[in-house]
């Protein structure tokens, strides 16, 4: 956004190119070694749909998306007007643990929305979607991947920035975080 006081929203993505795996994230992955990141499934649509009100009302109590109908999830995640992939995170028994939303760029992915299990805080699913992202993007040469906006002083954005390889997008140039 370009607000006319305020510069707090910094448009951030992970320059898959760059990227390496950190002590952290080979930890996540190694806790997570029973989980595989898939392309989405119909067969999943209805375990989605629970899991996204079940994450929306532990993580977002005061927002509404809890309260979304199955329309109006299908429209929020299905029917975008961009061209768009969806992945699962899945165990070996089809058990759904996240998904995530990608539209589709001409330089990238960007990730609109994702959401996970958040009854199972310690296997940091988030971060374990970020992750198996990156590396199934870097497979494909798919040069970066965009998180959104971050904001320096906001504990739910934080994650953005936790990441190797972030850069931030400040006066007009796409910078590495220091």
């Amino acid at each position: 956004p370009i607000c006319e006081s305020c510069n707090l929203c910094i448009s951030s993505r992970i320059n898959i190119n760059k990227f390496t795996l950190s002590k952290s994230n080979k930890r996540n992955l190694k806790l997570n070694q029973d989980l595989r990141l898939i392309k989405a499934s119909n067969s999943l649509k209805d375990k989605r749909y629970k899991l996204f009100t079940e994450y929306c009302i532990k993580r977002h109590k005061e927002s509404k998306m809890g309260e979304m109908t199955v329309e109006e999830f299908s429209s929020f995640f299905y029917n975008q007007r961009n061209k768009t992939e969806i992945l699962d995170l899945i165990d070996n028994s089809n058990n759904l643990f996240g998904s995530i939303l990608l539209d589709i760029l001409d330089n990238g992915y960007s990730a609109v929305y994702s959401f996970f299990d958040a009854r199972l805080s310690e296997r940091g699913l988030g971060k374990n979607l970020i992750i198996q992202t990156v590396l199934k993007l870097k497979k494909k040469n798919v040069p970066y991947l965009y998180l959104g906006y971050w904001v320096k002083d906001s504990n739910k954005m934080k994650y953005k920035i936790l990441f190797n390889n972030v850069e931030l997008f400040r006066n007009g140039v796409w910078t590495e975080k220091s």
